[in-house]
């Protein structure tokens, strides 16, 4: 009996003392014998899926490159979002990106950049876009839509940035 009792004393003592640390995306919480440690990214970064556009046509992205469950809410502390990309082009870009939402079939406000350029490759950048998403689960994607007969926009390499203070 004895042997037992100090078996499971010297068993709840190694796992009180042990380091848990629990991840999900945005937080790690490391625990330290009751003393809880906070730790938050500063920078999100997600990869947006590459898109295409000719003519006056609109291109969205292809759907299992998308970004799938996104929900603002699930990063507290976030004050400023932005895209970014390299849009590419043989003869001249003209169009616009933006934004979309898949879920609701429209795009997010405010992130239509016009794309117009002479140059091959040329990286752009949307505003501030922090507010503008809705506070629940959606598939976001990109809408592309060429703005000259004849030409094209080609995104490649985006991504969307989430930053925290």
């Amino acid at each position: 009996m004895p042997r037992i009792l100090l078996l499971s004393m010297s068993l709840m003592l190694i796992v009180v003392s042990c380091k848990k640390t629990v991840v999900n995306p945005t937080t790690t919480i490391i625990v330290y014998n009751d003393t809880t440690t906070l730790q938050e990214d500063r920078q999100i970064r997600f990869s947006l899926p590459a898109g295409y556009a000719a003519d006056t046509m609109v291109g969205l992205t292809d759907d299992q490159d998308n970004i799938h469950k996104f929900n603002i809410d699930y990063y507290p502390k976030v004050d400023s979002i932005f895209y970014a990309f390299y849009a590419h082009g043989l003869e001249g870009i003209n169009g616009t990106i933006e934004l979309y939402n898949f879920t609701d079939s429209i795009a997010i406000a405010g992130s239509l950049v016009n794309v117009v350029s002479n140059q091959e490759v040329v990286y752009f950048q949307s505003g501030n876009l922090n507010g503008a998403f809705p506070h629940k689960e959606i598939t976001l994607g990109l809408r592309l839509k060429g703005s000259v007969q004849g030409s094209s926009v080609n995104e490649l390499f985006g991504h969307l940035y989430l930053y925290r203070k």
